[in-house]
């Protein structure tokens, strides 16, 4: 504000994709909330988040959560002034917290009983998850639960024990009513427990995403990402049913079958199933997670006779199933190619470039499976080179990772994880939403020995190390025209800048040759020359720097002097 002012902040926001309001209404709402007289609303805030500047929009969020605080009955904000706050040091706030705890009024606000600290005690024991319950087990705790609240009817802090209250109602097979008691519980310890805040939000986010509850989810979503907090929830049945696999013996089932079936298959059950002619674009559940058409079925499992029959039958190879995936999409994702190119030329232009709701594409596809035909045939029905992939990644980007050793890729997993997106559901090692927290399982987790057995072929879907196909693939991407410099998420990170990082010095020559910004800093300043460094490549800086005009060795060298 004090830099642009509200006019030249407006102007600016109202020219971003996704935020054009009006100007004036822009103004007006900025002004309002430097004066604090209006509350900022979590939607405008991840619409800011997404489309315009994080730190501003974390600013905002940065107020509003201390409007919030404000709001507290034990809160004199009118204290709020220079010199009122502590030194950052520990021995200090802890000094401070216990003062604190000493006034009568906060003392008789946080302090239980013996009775009612047994209580709690008690519901804590009969509704913990990982329990198996006995019948008499629920109505004990109900009897519990009604004691507390009669005897701490009226205040504040029985929102609190709403996390054992949501606890108890997913218990019973209800989740409305346990989504609303875990989202009133992260409210309350949103200003007094980070600890018990997470862990509220863990189910207020799985919950909610499965009932498809948008408001609520967005809430809490905009939360996590305003304090830096990565979110992951690539199964919310599945989250959920591992949240909380051991209901009361009186609950309502929350789900017909458990959501891991999903991902098992009886293969002989579907490969002998049945072409139904006299309904050929008829929609089958079972076969994954959400119904398809039975020709992209039989284009998955490879079944070259019966997608003809459907065909021919006037099956329309242009509907998709739930996900946005495509008959032509099944087949490639099966690695079929019989399939593939007998629906090719059945599937509308305007499909090639289409996307799952996940973000997977053709494109995508093709690249995963290093199949530079494909990818030919696919360009030249048009398809997008600049199309962005599930992490918002080009497809340049994503052919760059492929030259990356497949082993290292394996020993890295086991050592530090991987990224919570980047396996499948159905072999996380938690129901965390928190990408954090389902990596850091990963790295302490002991793989167990089916589990090591796979490791080398999930790589495989990710890198495939350097290979005539991949380099073909590069030169196919290079020729149709792909941005050799397009800057990927908050890092910056170029095709080139990540090559530097991969370490391949085919890679980094092609696109140079094809005009890669030698002079390219990421978000933090590296360079390519500093990367190679950095990731352990320094063998390759003599080469590197010879492809290059003496200007660029200079200016390389002295930035990496002077940073």
């Amino acid at each position: 504000m004090k830099d642009q002012g509200a006019t030249r902040l407006a102007l600016e926001i109202e020219t971003k994709p996704g935020l054009r309001r009006g100007v004036e209404n822009w103004e007006a709402s900025i002004k309002r909330w430097s004066k604090g007289e209006h509350d900022i609303q979590i939607n405008t805030i991840l619409a800011l988040l997404k489309n315009w500047d994080r730190k501003f929009a974390r600013a905002l969020l940065g107020a509003r959560l201390y409007q919030r605080y404000c709001d507290l009955s034990l809160v004199d904000c009118q204290k709020h002034v220079l010199d009122y706050e502590i030194p950052f040091n520990l021995d200090v706030i802890q000094s401070a917290i216990g003062k604190l705890m000493q006034l009568p009024d906060l003392r008789r606000s946080c302090e239980l009983t013996d009775a009612q600290q047994s209580a709690v005690n008690e519901i804590a024991r009969l509704t913990d998850p990982r329990r198996e319950k006995m019948h008499g087990d629920a109505a004990t705790a109900e009897t519990l639960f009604e004691s507390l609240e009669s005897s701490l009817r009226g205040q504040p802090r029985l929102a609190g024990l709403g996390f054992y209250r949501g606890h108890y109602f997913a218990q019973m097979g209800e989740l409305e009513s346990a989504l609303k008691a875990f989202d009133n519980a992260a409210d309350w310890f949103q200003f007094r427990s980070a600890v018990q805040l997470k862990r509220c939000l863990h189910y207020v986010l799985n919950i909610s995403q499965m009932l498809g509850k948008q408001r609520i989810y967005g809430k809490w979503k905009g939360f996590c990402e305003g304090l830096g907090l990565r979110l992951d929830i690539p199964d919310a049945n599945l989250a959920v049913a591992r949240d909380f696999p051991n209901l009361f013996p009186e609950a309502d089932p929350v789900f017909k079958s458990h959501p891991v079936e999903n991902y098992v298959l009886d293969l002989s059950k579907w490969e002998n199933r049945l072409v139904d002619l006299r309904n050929p674009n008829r929609t089958i559940k079972g076969y994954g997670p959400t119904p398809s058409p039975q020709l992209a079925i039989f284009a998955h499992l490879g079944q070259l006779d019966k997608v003809k029959q459907l065909l021919a039958a006037g099956a329309d190879p242009n509907i998709l199933d739930q996900s946005g995936g495509s008959a032509l999409l099944n087949a490639l994702q099966g690695g079929h190619d019989t399939c593939f190119w007998a629906l090719m030329p059945m599937t509308r232009r305007e499909l090639i470039n289409s996307r799952t709701k996940g973000g997977k594409s053709l494109l995508f596809e093709a690249i995963a499976n290093g199949r530079a035909d494909i990818l030919q045939a696919l360009l030249d029905q048009g398809a997008d080179v600049e199309m962005k992939g599930p992490k918002q990644q080009t497809a340049l980007f994503e052919v760059v990772g492929h030259f990356a050793d497949p082993n290292a890729f394996v020993q890295a997993a086991m050592q530090n994880g991987m990224a919570g997106a980047d396996i499948p559901a159905a072999l996380r090692k938690t129901s965390s939403p928190f990408v954090d927290e389902e990596v850091k399982a990963q790295s302490t987790s002991q793989y167990t020995p089916e589990e090591l057995a796979i490791l080398p072929e999930i790589a495989k879907q990710f890198v495939r190390g350097d290979s005539s196909a991949i380099r073909e693939i590069i030169r196919l991407l290079l020729d149709a025209g792909a941005d050799v410099n397009a800057p990927i998420g908050e890092g910056k990170l170029t095709p080139f800048l990540y090559a530097a990082e991969v370490g391949n010095p085919w890679l980094l020559k092609s696109l140079i040759d094809h005009g890669a910004e030698i002079r390219s800093r990421d978000a933090r300043g590296g360079t390519a020359l500093s990367r190679l460094h950095f990731f352990g490549h320094s063998r390759l800086v003599s080469e590197f720097l010879s492809w290059l005009p003496p200007s660029d060795r200079i200016w390389l060298r002295e930035t990496a002097m002077f940073d």
